[in-house]
């Protein structure tokens, strides 16, 4: 799709959102150096074997410090709804708009709680029972080969330009329907219902897509973008550049025009943007955030898996949808939303259970969490996130066996 890009006012000011439904302690946003030599941990980490090597962010304010827990002393921790995997209703608009609260709405943070504790324990003890081979094989014979049910691809099979991958199946069921009035009303894109935050999960534009995707922003009233890839990856092309880089700066796509009013890249890992959307044909307007980050490559580790706990950190305050991609919109993507549906189920003091899950996404948007290392990403950082917010320590797995 060529476009044309124009200068505007320019307006460095940029917007941090995130003060509502926060993790249990604010993911650092200081200026990370990802070139230092990453810090190993102790106890279960060395006793899984799989390590993140490709982590290289310091883990900030104390984080990687042992912490120290004074008796009696009650930490206060928000308390997450329970993802609701086998919740089948169609997504409404409407109505989730309705019910995603205001910042502030539900008042103090939750302390921990024992049931909190216990889940997140029992879920790191089984982990540790289990190699990385264990884990691969788990995924290869379990996970990949899980298509989604129920499953239909007719109106998926009918717009073979709209697809990037043709193997790659946009369950009809679940997608996104742009039925804003235009000639056609498909897009490779799918809710995902039952989490407190609506997500679209969405395979990354094409030049042939590029109008459709902002038709499906505008017509969801998509609060956030969620970009987990590059443009262009060891050559490859990746995603269409569907949007101007630089603050001022406008660029067109058929009826929609977007200017980037604000850019904040004050974390390393992290870029920023707030969008304002035009569409010239009707004078209607709308203003979304949109998240960057370029330290995941393809069908591998994240280079920081801190800044993806940063994003689920921000994109919680959404008054809307939010929208993630990547290439395919089912490795990166459905790891990342898989993030948060399992922090959500273990925070609301549910026992965890990772096959499950992750099938259950897969109900949704077809072939999420695309390789077994994305598979053991998604542990080794629900393991992180537990033991980083004190639901449990490396004392309390040592009588474990293995």
């Amino acid at each position: 799709m060529h476009r044309k890009r124009t200068r505007g006012n320019n307006n460095n000011n940029s917007q941090d959102d995130g003060t509502s439904r926060k993790l249990t302690k604010k993911p650092s946003e200081e200026k990370c150096d990802d070139n230092q030599k990453t810090t190993r941990r102790s106890g279960v980490f060395r006793r899984l074997g799989f390590m993140m090597h490709g982590d290289k962010e310091k883990q900030e304010n104390g984080s990687t410090q042992k912490r120290r827990k004074k008796k009696g002393t009650e930490r206060k921790r928000k308390s997450h709804c329970a993802w609701n995997p086998d919740k089948k209703v169609h997504f409404n608009i409407e109505k989730a708009h309705a019910t995603i609260p205001l910042k502030g709405e539900k008042g103090e943070p939750a302390t921990i709680t024992d049931i909190q504790k216990k889940v997140f324990l029992k879920f790191a003890m089984d982990a540790v029972k289990k190699s990385p081979p264990e884990y691969s094989t788990e995924f290869l014979t379990k996970v990949k080969p899980y298509p989604g049910h129920p499953m239909e691809r007719k109106i998926f099979d009918a717009n073979p330009t709209k697809n990037r991958y043709k193997d790659v199946v946009c369950n009809d069921i679940t997608r996104v329907v742009l039925n804003d009035g235009g000639d056609n009303d498909y897009i490779h894109a799918n809710y995902v219902n039952g989490l407190n935050t609506p997500f679209i999960l969405s395979q990354g534009p094409t030049a042939a897509t590029v109008v459709d995707f902002w038709r499906m922003i505008v017509h969801t009233k998509t609060a956030y973008i969620v970009m987990l890839c590059e443009v262009t990856e060891d050559g490859k092309p990746k995603c269409e550049q569907y949007f101007p880089d630089k603050v001022g700066e406008m660029a067109s796509y058929g009826p929609w025009v977007i200017m980037c009013s604000t850019e904040d890249d004050k974390d390393a890992n992290i870029i920023k943007r707030t969008f304002l959307v035009k569409n010239k044909d009707n004078g209607k307007e709308h203003v979304l955030k949109h998240l960057h980050t370029k330290s995941w490559p393809d069908r591998s580790v994240p280079n920081s898996t801190l800044c993806l706990l940063r994003m689920l950190y921000i994109v919680r305050s959404a008054q809307g949808p939010v929208t993630v991609h990547c290439s395919a919109g089912i490795g990166r993507t459905g790891t990342f939303v898989a993030i948060e549906a399992c922090l959500q189920i273990l925070t609301d003091g549910k026992e965890l259970d990772l096959l499950a899950t992750c099938k259950a996404l897969r109900n949704s948007r077809a072939g999420s969490i695309q390789v077994d290392i994305q598979y053991m990403t998604l542990v080794q950082i629900i393991l992180n996130y537990g033991k980083d917010n004190g639901y449990w320590e490396d004392s309390d797995l040592d009588d474990v066996r293995i």
